[in-house]
């Protein structure tokens, strides 16, 4: 494996309050000496209550780094320097670890095979036995992860470990036997760790990140390969620094003693921190500019204003305790980002940096228009209605070519606790077409990510109009599953106080006072009855049965959908105001109706005071409903419907086939006049059919 040289070997021979990375990173340079493990017992076996037995351990480890070679007397002395051994060959050296048993007597029990720059201790007995680590290296520094290569074939499926964590403070906690330690200590790793077995724990300890990596293979192993495992750091506080930190890298079950096998290796090399020193994305204004830059090219950002403010930039780094500078040329428009890593340093790790530039791209002119914005979310707040609103069209030269921006400011539905405020929408690079004097403005794509929506890239299609001016613009916005249609056009109210004359893209407001049960409409465009309110129903003139004095009348069927320039009879089951509002288009306003028999139903548009002399209107009493001729002084609004025709003063409207006054009649002599439907009056015993009787249909079984 080829050795990998790194700022860490600075380091190698002080790790201390100021250092930024491991020492001895690839385990290149080893003790003559290892260092002293703690024995919880005295030779003899016997639990202490004092940290006075340390002995030296036998074998080799790497400078800076403990181990765990075993050096312990139970009434024997104990020594076995396997449990960490060095291998390769000069400028190439590595540690290997191996789990072996130990002990005197012919009482062994597995023991785990560790490097840490912590103080290893032992409850060296013939039951109850433990052991761990304590303590570790001043440390200041946010790494955001720990790697190495490593290498481990292990048939008996035992994790291996790489542990860190980073404090602050001390923890106080008792270590020993497992059943009853008794020796009090600072800053055991189960204790900072918050382990079930750490005891009773006080102190002013604080964690502030850790990570524990379990594996019991690594990547090829069977082929001899390393395998580099890089572990994110998790910090449980990002607003404090640590002061002190420890790793932990075991063949063994590292916490469950009862999992350890004798004989589970674990090869390992060139550990070493990991700082961050990128960007996620560049936001300016709450807009994100890029997501994922690349460092080195330069991003072209269309911007609305013509002057950089630095306080508008939000840069979203990777790496807790990365660091930014920025500079701008306000000659050029470009913006310099530098990304710091927290290991980095001018003189000795220069590389531990990233840049990125933004080029500010101002437009060269910007065109303002103003008219009503009509905002339809039905299933995320409702609809809403703006008066006036501006769009802007911001126009840029570049090399490249000519680019349009659309800009809607300050864009937000609902009203109250229901509302919800978006920010800008900006509709980037639209496809530009001239048509008949007039610009066109087309897109489908994912809109500008937007700050009030946390940044989030949603689908859009635009179509809009100008000339002059005057704009006319469609935008549907994909939230989710639903659609908000935004529409930006003319407003229109109507309110059957003047004449409709409106074409085109229009946002319409619809104000009416209906009565309760049946009213006429007419609107020239298509709604439904569902927008007009719940229980709201609608029918539409069909036929005619035939008409006389008598009997008769205006065959009605029943609708949800509306069209346009088209007359209705609209059933509303309690007295209501509606005010609606309806971004539409106009296609045309046309009063010519619909036409059964002799009679027509027609739409109102032209004239807010229609005379209904000699015209019929709709009435309903007790029940029924009729067509009646009105008076010299009845008049009719705009967007209602009446009927012409030269049949009886009145005549009976009826609703989907239903017969209305119906009686139980066998015997046409017995009951008065009947009328067949064509008028014929039919007398005896009749057979099952509809009849008119009274003007009223009735029906015989």
């Amino acid at each position: 494996m080829k050795k990998l040289l790194s700022f860490g070997l600075l380091l190698a021979s002080a790790i201390g309050m100021n250092a930024q990375q491991l020492p001895n990173v690839g385990f290149e340079s080893w003790k003559a000496t290892c260092g002293q493990t703690l024995q919880t017992t005295d030779n003899g076996g016997k639990s202490t209550s004092t940290a006075t037995n340390f002995k030296t351990r036998p074998g080799v480890e790497p400078t800076d780094w403990n181990g765990s070679n075993v050096n312990q007397q139970v009434g024997l002395p104990v020594k076995e320097a396997g449990f960490v051994t060095k291998q390769g060959a000069e400028g190439n050296y590595w540690a290997k670890l191996t789990n072996l048993k130990v002990g005197a007597f012919g009482i062994t029990a597995c023991a785990p095979a560790y490097l840490t720059f912590g103080t290893p201790w032992s409850h060296a007995a013939s039951k109850n036995q433990d052991g761990g680590t304590y303590g570790g290296v001043a440390f200041t520094n946010k790494p955001d992860a720990i790697k190495g290569k490593y290498r481990r074939s292990n048939d008996t499926n035992e994790k291996a470990h790489i542990i860190a964590y980073f404090w602050t403070g001390t923890f106080t906690s008792k270590i020993g036997a497992s059943n009853s330690p008794a020796i009090s200590m600072d800053n055991v790793e189960r204790a900072i760790l918050g382990k079930s077995n750490a005891g009773t724990i006080t102190g002013d300890g604080q964690l502030i990140a850790s990570c524990d990596k379990e594996f019991t293979t690594t990547t090829n192993a069977t082929n001899d390969d390393w395998e580099e495992i890089i572990v994110p750091i998790t910090y449980k506080n990002l607003e404090t620094a640590p002061t002190m930190m420890n790793v932990i890298i075991s063949s063994a079950d590292y916490w469950t003693r009862d999992n350890m096998v004798a004989n589970s290796t674990l090869e390992v090399d060139d550990v070493e921190f990991v700082y961050y020193h990128t960007l996620k994305a560049i936001s300016y204004d709450g807009l994100v500019i890029t997501d994922n830059p690349v460092e080195g090219p330069t991003v072209e950002y269309y911007y609305t204003e013509s002057t950089f403010d630095e306080a508008k930039l939000t840069l979203d780094v990777n790496g807790v305790g990365a660091t930014t500078s920025t500079s701008y040329d306000s000659a050029t428009g470009i913006l310099t980002i530098n990304v710091f890593g927290n290991d980095y340093n001018a003189d000795t790790n220069p590389s531990s940096k990233s840049v990125y530039y933004v080029k500010f791209i101002y437009p060269s002119s910007t065109q303002t228009y103003t008219n009503s914005l009509f905002i339809d979310a039905k299933d995320a707040g409702g609809k809403q209605f703006n008066e006036t609103k501006d769009i802007k069209v911001l126009t840029y030269e570049t090399t490249s070519g000519t680019r349009k921006d659309l800009k809607l400011s300050d864009f937000s539905f609902g009203s109250g606790e229901e509302s919800m405020y978006i920010g800008d929408i900006i509709v980037e690079d639209v496809n530009v077409a001239q048509e008949n004097g007039s610009e066109i403005l087309t897109c489908t794509k994912k809109l500008t990510p937007i700050a009030g929506l946390g940044g989030m890239a949603l689908p859009i299609t635009l179509n809009s109009t100008s000339k002059g001016n005057d704009m006319l613009a469609t935008i549907d916005i994909t939230f989710g599953e639903s659609v908000i249609n935004v529409v930006f056009a003319p407003a229109v109210t109507m309110d059957g106080s003047a004449a409709i004359t409106a074409t085109g893209l229009t946002n319409v407001k619809v104000v009416r006072s209906f009565k309760q049960g049946w009213n006429t409409l007419a609107l020239p465009f298509a709604i439904t009855t569902d927008e007009l309110g719940t229980g709201v129903k609608a029918q539409e003139f069909s036929g005619v049965t035939y008409v006389t004095p008598e009997g008769g009348g205006l065959n009605f069927t029943a609708v949800t959908n509306l069209e346009a320039n088209k007359p209705y009879l609209v059933y509303f089951p309690a007295a209501t105001d509606v005010s609606e509002y309806f971004g539409t288009n106009i296609s045309a306003v046309v009063e010519t109706g619909v036409t059964h028999g002799a009679y027509t139903f027609k739409p109102n548009f032209s004239n807010p005071s229609l005379s209904m002399a000699g015209n019929y209107g709709v009435v309903t009493a007790d029940g029924v409903s009729k067509i009646m001729k009105g008076g010299t002084g009845s008049t009719l609004q705009t967007i209602r419907a009446y009927f012409i025709g030269n049949g009886p003063e009145t005549a009976r409207i009826y609703f989907d086939g239903e017969t209305t006054g119906i009686e139980a009649i066998t015997n046409a002599t017995a009951n008065g006049k009947i009328y067949n439907l064509q008028g014929v009056e039919v007398s005896g015993k009749l057979p099952a059919g509809v009849y008119v009787k009274n003007g009223e249909k009735v029906i015989i079984k």
